[in-house]
């Protein structure tokens, strides 16, 4: 590809926006690499998350790009996948133009650009944006932040609905297996298995739609509708008080939410990276640790 004239915010703004529309923001590749790397079972997942949390420290850059791979070059992942992608993409169809660092910022990671001072953040609801050295950037709604200084230190400020700002800096560089090492990391730690839908709406604008999250501690699956409906949440509980037909109920709705809530790209997204396979045999686990079939009912006030 000639890269002759090329604008590089409309590239990397278009890339930004394939990935953004391709796949859900997901934790569920890194859960099954980790499974995978330690020769666990969902069982360990769902019953004894700790196993995860103490093996953390044991996920390194050894072995690099051919262990991390899997965790950012599919259609899915967080942050970290997400920028990691955009910047393969980008890197490779305009070779010489693009010139990326990775950043960490306390649980989340972005992609610098140090040639057009480009961001990729996953976050980001205007997709990828530009710098102006010395100058704050704000983007959604003016609750995050952006400035890069001349010294080449990012700053990084985000407001959250309760008015709380908090504000992070990075000035040290880090290699792209070195942050999918710290977002693995997190995910041993946390073990936060989740869907997240989104999509890019007809005008332009990234949007994210309903979200599907295990929590093993409950033990339950809740699926919780659009922002605009925030109230409304569907729960499939497994308490010892289910049977098969009230498991057909909570597939039902399960498949219900997926059409409601899940987005225009609510099929592609779910069965990309086999994301749904692996949530299905989580929930087989589910049954078979949580003593039995699970039953659905509905939290909130929506339909």
């Amino acid at each position: 590809m000639s890269n002759q004239g090329t604008n590089a915010l409309g590239a990397a703004n278009q890339a930004w926006m394939s990935a953004f529309h391709n796949g859900p923001y997901t934790s569920i590749k890194m859960i099954e690499y980790i499974t995978g790397r330690f020769n666990f079972t969902y069982n360990n997942l769902i019953t004894r998350p700790r196993d995860y949390r103490t093996r953390a420290n044991l996920i390194t850059e050894n072995g690099g790009d051919a262990y991390f791979r899997g965790t950012w070059a599919g259609n899915t992942g967080r942050c970290t996948s997400f920028a990691a992608k955009v910047v393969n993409n980008l890197e490779r169809d305009y070779p010489g133009v693009f010139q990326f660092q990775f950043h960490h910022f306390g649980g989340h990671r972005i992609a610098y650009c140090t040639r057009n001072r480009i961001v990729i953040d996953s976050g980001s609801l205007v997709g990828a944006f530009q710098l102006t050295p010395n100058q704050w950037k704000s983007i959604n709604d003016g609750t995050v932040n952006w400035m890069v200084e001349d010294s080449g230190r990012l700053s990084w400020s985000r407001t959250n609905r309760l008015g709380q700002t908090t504000t992070h800096t990075s000035s040290n560089p880090i290699s792209r297996d070195r942050a999918m090492v710290l977002c693995l990391q997190e995910v041993a730690e946390r073990a936060p298995c989740l869907v997240f839908f989104r999509s890019v709406q007809q005008n332009g604008v990234p949007r994210f739609h309903g979200m599907i999250k295990w929590d093993f501690r409950a033990k339950r699956l809740e699926l919780t509708a659009a922002s605009e409906t925030p109230n409304h949440k569907v729960l499939i509980i497994w308490d010892g008080t289910g049977n098969a037909a009230s498991e057909d109920e909570a597939l039902r709705y399960l498949s219900e939410f997926l059409v409601n809530y899940g987005g225009p790209r609510y099929w592609a997204q779910w069965t990309a990276d086999g994301i749904d396979e692996i949530n299905y045999r989580i929930w087989v686990y589910a049954c078979n640790a949580w003593g039995g079939d699970p039953r659905a009912e509905r939290e909130g006030n929506g339909n």
